[in-house]
């Protein structure tokens, strides 16, 4: 099957209802023009392990998850670039797409609820819709502001693998 992103994908499987529950918390992302489901449901890990590339370690403070570092809190966006930090990203100042760079957008809503996004080297961004929800290729930030807030803090990393020929 030969999606949007121009690549040869495997076919996800997305119930009706997820579907729909995604078009209320993101009215502003389209599938098939703004976003694209690339997995199914998986409850073994949210958008932070997913922006720090692990799909099988869920990390939070809780219960049947996976938070070593003690001193840094799991609840704040500082807390959480600091973790980024621990794996390699600075902190910069804006989300814009830099060839050769991985960028971790920490995106936060009404000082409640956080949500970690992670660039593609084609400049398209990738999340994983809570611990219950399938993970997304999407266009942009902006189209996440309904369900996820704003944009708090942007991490980058230098990825020499990515950088043009």
């Amino acid at each position: 099957m030969l999606g949007w992103l121009g690549v040869k994908n495997l076919p996800v499987e997305i119930p009706d209802r997820t579907k729909q529950l995604v078009r209320q918390l993101l009215p502003e992302l389209e599938e098939g023009v703004s976003l694209e489901f690339t997995s199914e449901v998986d409850y073994n890990y949210d958008c932070l392990s997913w922006a720090l590339g692990s799909t099988r370690t869920l990390f939070q403070k809780s219960k049947g998850a996976f938070w070593p570092w003690n001193d840094i809190p799991d609840d704040t966006a500082d807390g959480w670039a600091r973790v980024f930090e621990m794996h390699g990203f600075t902190r910069t100042t804006g989300a814009e797409f830099k060839v050769g760079y991985e960028k971790v957008a920490i995106l936060e809503h009404e000082g409640v609820g956080l949500h970690a996004a992670r660039s593609t080297k084609t400049g398209l961004w990738k999340s994983k819709l809570g611990t219950q929800g399938p993970d997304i290729d999407h266009v942009g930030l902006a189209g996440l502001k309904p369900a996820y807030g704003e944009v708090v803090i942007v991490l980058e990393k230098r990825r020499t693998d990515w950088e043009a020929t």
